[in-house]
């Protein structure tokens, strides 16, 4: 392994070449990881490199084929998450899994209550979970419901949950994904903690500069290998991308210029209850309009309203020239609009069915007449040809779409529209929780869609891509349009400013 130690630190965790194979796929071949501790250690690379598939043979959701797993130096046979909690092995994963309707206490101990003569003593419950969140210096009352807190919140609840499992070591796995702002900083703020009780945490994350934020060491995986072990001080961020994706990364905001066509969408007037309110544009042939806002602005909810997948209040939808009653995405779809929901897990796929389902599935209605055999067979050759434009991994019809990485997902998702033939794209967070290599990917698709005539609209939370790529650039405030602008002649300091809403901008500076 090429890497180093911390110095004179012992380990907590040693994985020796540990081999995982699924069906037609090698995800993990001979892998060596450490884990010392006290220390936060970043895992990096691009979708489907492995680092979750390690962290899953470690916390005993999959069982390795081949190797070793050393705890404080002595071999351990970790066969089920079970077994590995007890060992202090805990994860937190991106979906988390705490149970609304139940306080913060109940949640925290939940498995593992406090009890007095054989029944729960929730007063000694709540006591600890108050000191446990203090000591991690978290201000949430342990007796308020969970289905009252934000994500962040939540996400803290779930650590402070793993620390009270008495851990040694916590994975956090995207723990950042939905985070932003001052929810960011009290995620940092919590891991510093951990590190100052000796917890070791390993930290997953496609935002490479968190690497710099809270990491010791970084290790980079590609295609199931570690390629190297660094610490963090000692490696700059562009050998951390050129190590996960093999190459330099030339050109990560890929636009091609195009000559703007006729409109193809025209949205008038269009009201959706609080969130969507009197929005009026137009969106042209051969453009990527852009639409930006802070959460709460109604990006997603005009998506919705536009596709059918909410009724609208009032308003008027004209695409192909003329008005038309969009009451249900299955009628967007005959329109040719497309739509990639923020969530692929939860609207976007679905996650019990394979890759050659999934692609399928907008078009199923066009292959139901004729000999089934041959309307079988163009089915296959549908999905076959979007699985080798979009280099899908593993290229494998059969293999279930959960197991695929997260930037295969989301191929997965333009290839079902791609397959069905929309030449209109709303895009909802295309990029969330993907690899730098995959989004470059992405967006070389996206300038290829608009260089065959089509539109896309892009919803971004991620100023910097918006502003790269769009031709326009609309900006929402509490359900309005604001202003709409061209990136080449504004800022992105302009555009942000315009996005605070009113109740927070009289305290806001945007430096």
């Amino acid at each position: 392994m090429n890497g180093v130690r911390m110095d004179n630190t012992p380990c907590v965790v040693q994985m020796k070449g540990i081999v995982k194979k699924f069906p037609g796929v090698l995800a993990l071949d001979g892998v060596d990881f450490e884990l010392v501790r006290g220390e936060v250690h970043c895992l990096v690379g691009e979708n489907g490199a492995g680092k979750s598939t390690l962290m899953k043979v470690l916390a005993g959701v999959y069982r390795c084929d081949e190797g070793e797993i050393l705890l404080d130096g002595q071999r351990v046979q970790i066969e089920n998450p079970s077994q590995s909690r007890a060992l202090g092995i805990n994860v937190v994963y991106q979906e988390l899994e705490l149970i609304p309707s139940l306080s913060v206490a109940e949640n925290m101990f939940v498995g593992n209550e406090k009890l007095r003569g054989g029944i729960i003593d929730w007063g000694q419950t709540e006591r600890a979970a108050d000191g446990l969140l203090q000591s991690l210096g978290i201000g949430i009352d342990a007796r308020r419901k969970v289905e009252g807190l934000s994500i962040a919140q939540q996400q803290l609840i779930t650590i402070a949950k793993a620390v009270g499992r008495e851990s040694k070591v916590i994975i956090m796995d995207e723990p950042s994904a939905v985070l932003s702002g001052k929810s960011l900083e009290l995620l940092f703020g919590t891991i510093r903690q951990l590190k100052e009780k000796q917890i070791s945490v390993v930290y997953i994350s496609h935002h490479l500069a968190e690497v710099y934020e809270v990491g010791d060491r970084v290790t980079i995986m590609r295609d199931g290998k570690v390629v190297s072990t660094h610490k963090v001080k000692d490696i700059s961020l562009g050998q951390i991308i050129s190590g996960m994706i093999g190459r330099e990364l030339k050109e990560y905001y890929y636009k091609k210029s195009a000559d703007i066509g006729k409109p193809t969408l025209t949205v008038r007037h269009l009201n959706r209850g609080i969130r969507v309110k009197d929005v009026s544009f137009e969106l042209h042939e051969r453009e990527i309009l852009g639409v930006f806002g802070l959460i709460g602005a109604g990006r997603t909810e005009l998506a919705r309203a536009i596709i059918g997948a909410d009724r609208i209040d009032s308003g008027e939808i004209i695409v192909g020239g003329g008005p038309q009653s969009i009451n249900s995405p299955s009628r967007a779809l005959s329109l040719k609009i497309g739509y990639l929901p923020e969530s692929r897990r939860e609207s976007g796929l679905l996650m019990q069915r394979t890759l050659g389902e999934n692609i399928t599935l907008p078009v199923l209605k066009r292959f139901r007449t004729g000999v089934l055999s041959l309307a079988f067979r163009k089915m296959i050759e549908t999905a076959k040809e979007q699985i080798r434009v979009l280099k899908i991994r593993p290229p494998i019809l059969g293999y279930g779409i959960a197991n695929l990485s997260g930037g295969n997902q989301q191929k997965v998702m333009f290839a079902k529209w791609l397959g069905a033939g929309c030449s209109l794209l709303i895009l909802d967070e295309p990029t969330r929780g993907i690899d730098v290599g995959t989004k470059e990917e992405i967006y070389h698709l996206m300038a290829e869609i608009i260089s065959q005539g089509k539109s896309i609209i892009l919803i971004s939370s991620e100023l910097p891509e918006v502003f790269a790529l769009s031709d326009r650039i609309l900006i929402m405030n509490e359900g309005r349009i604001v202003k709409e602008v061209n990136p080449k002649s504004t800022t992105q300091e302009e555009i942000l400013r315009l996005a605070i809403p009113t109740s927070l901008s009289r305290n806001t500076a945007v430096a």
